[in-house]
């Protein structure tokens, strides 16, 4: 139901609507939605270093496909591998790579139509031997950090994992914990008895006791 509408209203929005769907899409629904928009405008448009690293996907076999064979590089991709010039092997023979990767994908379009649509998938068919420049450039797309979570997330376990009873943890050892604790999903899939036994079988092989005691309650 739509809320009372008064004259005068200082704490909330009140406008003047005809039903209670066009009261809650004037106050929230258009409100989250410009607040999304402005988010990403934020992040993605008016952020120099993640425009110019949006331009990595234009690597995309179902992007260049679109494209005429033999066109120049895109702006955008320019602008990328000028901003990682110093990762890439041979920067002088990107343009080149792009092209012949084009032609590639051109190629397959009209044989098959599994074309890679993610960069990991791209990353795989990427021979880092014939498209040196371009395995970089999607080996760095893939490692970008799409947001901050992951950091945000280590650093308020950190209080949970280093207590004032473990201030003497050295760093392997908090390091471990840190990432059993933020990636305890993956941790979880070893509650099963045979996953704990290869484990164990695990932590054995790689840290084998030197010193082996005898067996006290055998023969001398």
């Amino acid at each position: 139901s739509t809320p009372r509408i008064v004259c005068r209203q200082a704490h909330r929005s009140n406008p003047a609507t005809s039903s209670p769907e066009e009261h809650f899409r004037i106050t929230l629904f258009n409100e989250f939605l410009s607040h999304v928009i402005s988010q990403l405008q934020d992040r993605f448009v008016d952020n120099p270093a993640h425009s110019i690293a949006l331009g990595l996907l234009c690597l995309l076999p179902s992007k260049c496909i679109h494209l005429e064979s033999g066109a120049t590089l895109p702006t955008e991709l320019a602008q990328a591998a000028d901003l990682y010039a110093e990762d890439l092997p041979h920067s002088v023979m990107l343009s080149t790579e792009y092209n012949m990767w084009v032609t590639k994908w051109k190629g397959q379009h009209v044989a098959s139509a599994d074309i890679p649509k993610t960069l990991v998938d791209a990353l795989h068919s990427c021979s880092a031997i014939q498209f040196p420049n371009l395995h970089v450039l999607l080996r760095v797309a893939l490692t970008l950090p799409i947001t901050s979570c992951e950091s945000e997330r280590s650093f308020s376990q950190l209080k949970l994992i280093k207590t004032s009873i473990r201030s003497t943890m050295t760093n392997d050892r908090l390091s471990g914990l840190a990432l059993m604790k933020i990636n305890r999903e993956c941790c979880n899939k070893l509650t099963s008895a045979e996953k704990m036994k290869e484990l164990v079988k695990s932590f054995a092989q790689l840290h084998p006791r030197r010193m082996k005691l005898p067996f006290m309650l055998g023969d001398s």
